[in-house]
């Protein structure tokens, strides 16, 4: 099934973006971060839900707080990192009154962060010191164990995103490489309702940082990992700057997802600052693409 991010529409608040989506007949939308706070939406995404017969998932930073932060379950800042569970909490309980089964977020961060300044879409780093990786991991998986723990309580499917080197502080993410994927994978082996969301477009970018070959990468995770695959997201890059730009015919990505085991995996399109009529262009590509 082919989603759309709500963060492809640039709007103020939640409702608008998934009614934008629904006006082009998008009727599979990830809820993502983007759109300004405004109480809790759950009572009209539901009536849209069932109004407009939308499918929805629910991705990292949704609903957005009151008072905005970079959710970062790794961070050193122990008030910041226990705001993070908390939010994690709250976002799989929001997955429950939409009757949704999956929820996924980013792995997390080995520098402190605020969020975006008005219109720009990129993270603000706060200091220069990097925390030491082993530690940042420690840190992360101590707080997905505890995420965990209440998603499954609520029955619900728990993923971290793969992350990519970000220009300005390459070090800083989780989950970068081949290694700290396996790792993170084999640590909850015996979880089946732990796994990975796969982002093809930071895996690029990844590969081309650190030197590893990619397609291997896909081909070890196929072969050893495939049930921990629970959902994929796509966008277009250059290889070095994570832009959310538009993916083409011959689009590496596009190739990689053939050789993917896709049944009940979400492929979520994640779409920035692109006009209605090229995301209209881009689902339908990836439906062609996919044969769906």
């Amino acid at each position: 099934m082919i989603f759309v991010t709500s963060s492809s529409i640039k709007s103020d608040y939640i409702l608008e973006s998934v009614n934008e989506l629904a006006s082009l007949g998008i009727s599979n939308i990830e809820l993502s971060g983007g759109t300004q706070y405004q109480g809790s939406p759950i009572k009209d995404l539901k009536k849209l839900q069932n109004d407009l017969s939308l499918n929805f998932l629910i991705h990292n930073y949704f609903p957005p707080s009151k008072k905005d932060f970079v959710l970062n379950i790794a961070s050193q800042d122990d008030f910041v990192r226990e705001r993070s569970i908390d939010f994690a909490r709250s976002s799989i309980h929001c997955a429950t009154q939409l009757g949704l089964s999956f929820y996924a977020m980013h792995a997390g961060y080995l520098i402190n962060m605020k969020p975006p300044k008005p219109k720009e879409d990129h993270f603000v780093m706060t200091q220069s010191q990097v925390m030491d990786r082993e530690e940042g991991e420690k840190r992360m998986f101590d707080s997905f164990v505890k995420i965990n723990d209440f998603a499954r309580g609520k029955n619900i499917r728990v993923a971290l995103e793969n992350l990519f080197p970000i220009e300005s502080s390459p070090e800083c993410s989780l989950l970068t490489k081949p290694g700290d994927i396996f790792k993170f994978l084999d640590r909850f082996d015996d979880e089946k309702n732990v796994g990975l969301l796969l982002d093809l477009g930071h895996l690029l970018i990844s590969s081309n940082y650190y030197g590893f070959d990619k397609e291997i990468f896909l081909k070890k995770l196929n072969k050893f990992y495939a049930d921990k695959i629970f959902a994929i997201h796509l966008s277009g890059n250059d290889g070095k700057i994570d832009l959310h730009c538009q993916l083409h015919k011959d689009s590496w990505q596009l190739k990689a997802l053939k050789n993917i085991n896709l049944d009940g995996v979400p492929v979520t399109l994640e779409l920035r600052n692109l006009g209605k009529s090229i995301i209209l262009d881009q689902y339908n590509l990836v439906k062609r693409e996919l044969d769906i």
